[in-house]
């Protein structure tokens, strides 16, 4: 295989394995989701690990986006046609915005639910949920086309 930067290419694969493990043991102890895309204060409460599991997903968000970045930097081959160039950049581009969502979701809704915002200030919640919401459909059509 002829690559611009071989060295660019072993490192982004050994990232984007390390980053598959991170997502993978996230998801493990992520409670299944029900009744919609919005977080449920139920939900966010009755899960002590609700932070720790997000910190992970989004930890290995981060190092997709850097393991594509790299793949991109490596060249040649792993970028021809002009179609999987795309495709590794709708895979950075859209693991940004998902980086968004696990954040978020791990520090913002878990404390607003933790402080009683849904019930006393429910806008504010409301409006996390909804930026939630929209980080998640802007990164999830990129992400699932860099697939």
């Amino acid at each position: 295989m002829t690559l611009r930067n071989p060295d660019a290419a072993r490192a982004g694969g050994y990232v984007l394995a390390i980053a598959g493990v991170l997502v993978a043991i996230g998801l493990i102890f992520h409670p299944v989701p029900s009744g919609g895309f919005e977080e449920r204060p139920s939900v966010l409460a009755n899960t002590p690990w609700w932070g720790p599991i997000h910190v992970a997903i989004a930890a290995g968000f981060v190092l997709c986006a850097l393991g594509s970045l790299l793949v991109l930097v490596a060249g040649g081959e792993l970028t021809r046609p002009w179609f999987a160039a795309w495709s590794w950049g709708a895979m950075t581009v859209g693991m940004v915005f998902f980086t968004g969502v696990a954040l978020i979701n791990g520090w913002v809704m878990h404390y607003l639910t933790a402080h009683g915002a849904p019930t006393s200030v429910p806008l504010l919640y409301d409006a996390f949920n909804r930026l939630l919401l929209g980080y998640g459909w802007l990164g999830n059509p990129l992400f699932l086309a860099g697939l």
